[in-house]
């Protein structure tokens, strides 16, 4: 808390100053557009003693700038980092909240999903099996009076005939079923449908809230790697004050944090070097 502090305090400071040199640029640059100017034996402008120096004031300043503006940069990110580490514990409970949510939702939606979808299935099944059931006994009963017409038996041929009435009743009822079925087919299958929307949004979230969990958790270990790391670096900077060199030649130790870099031997007589200054 005290580094996150002292760095915001230092980015107000900067950005303070980063608007005092804006102000003192955009002075320098009227001023050189205003500064005399001299001619040279062409007749052409050139410039004087006083713009010269008008620009390279201009100039320093925007170096100036530009140096102001890369530190804000980088404690800007230091600072987003911090504050996000700083609530990796709350952010991490959250999502597990809302994960938790999710997948309660996910888990409703897909019972209730498979009971729409079992019934829906179960009305279309037997749909299909009583349209096949209606057409093969329709053949049957018309092959039946078709036979008996042919055999010239009265007594079959009228047997034949109330058959064939018997299947066109049954039929009607048949067809009627199914129109008065149509409704509650087509209510349900629209019903799967948004119910599958439905699951789908909630896994997406239930998704979502994995990953922020996830993020969180690296987050937290990555400082902690981090911090070791450092300790590694300080043991690593002793080793080289003591000669060690060719063991350390494949060192490579990355790091999270916005900016860090990566621990090797080069960095680390690097280190030595300023530390012995």
């Amino acid at each position: 808390m005290q580094e996150l502090n002292e760095l915001k305090q230092e980015l107000a400071s900067l950005e303070a100053e980063h608007t005092t040199l804006g102000i003192r640029y955009a002075e320098l640059s009227k001023a050189e557009d205003e500064a005399p100017k001299n001619w040279n034996f062409l007749g052409n402008p050139i410039g004087s003693p006083e713009f010269y120096e008008t620009q390279k004031q201009r100039l320093e300043v925007g170096l100036e700038q530009g140096r102001a503006e890369s530190r804000m940069a980088w404690l800007r990110n230091r600072i987003r980092y911090l504050e996000e580490l700083a609530g990796a514990d709350a952010a991490i409970a959250e999502a597990q909240a809302s994960e938790r949510v999710a997948a309660e939702r996910v888990a409703r939606i897909g019972e209730s999903l498979s009971r729409v979808a079992d019934q829906l299935g179960q009305m279309q099944a037997e749909e299909i099996q009583g349209a096949e059931q209606r057409q093969q006994a329709e053949q049957e009963a018309a092959q039946a009076l078709a036979a008996a017409t042919a055999s010239g038996d009265s007594k079959a041929l009228k047997a034949a005939q109330a058959k064939m009435e018997a299947v066109i009743s049954a039929g009607r009822e048949s067809r009627a079923r199914q129109e008065a079925n149509a409704p509650v087919i087509s209510a349900l299958d629209a019903e799967a449908e948004a119910q599958r929307e439905q699951l789908a949004t909630a896994q997406a979230e239930q998704k979502k809230a994995a990953a922020a969990v996830n993020a969180a958790q690296r987050l937290k270990k990555g400082a902690e790697w981090d911090q070791a790391v450092a300790v590694l670096g300080e043991i690593g900077v002793g080793l080289v004050a003591l000669g060690v060199d060719y063991e350390l030649a494949s060192l490579d130790v990355p790091t999270f944090a916005p900016g860090g870099s990566k621990v090797t031997r080069d960095s680390l007589r690097q280190l030595m070097k300023q530390e012995a200054a």
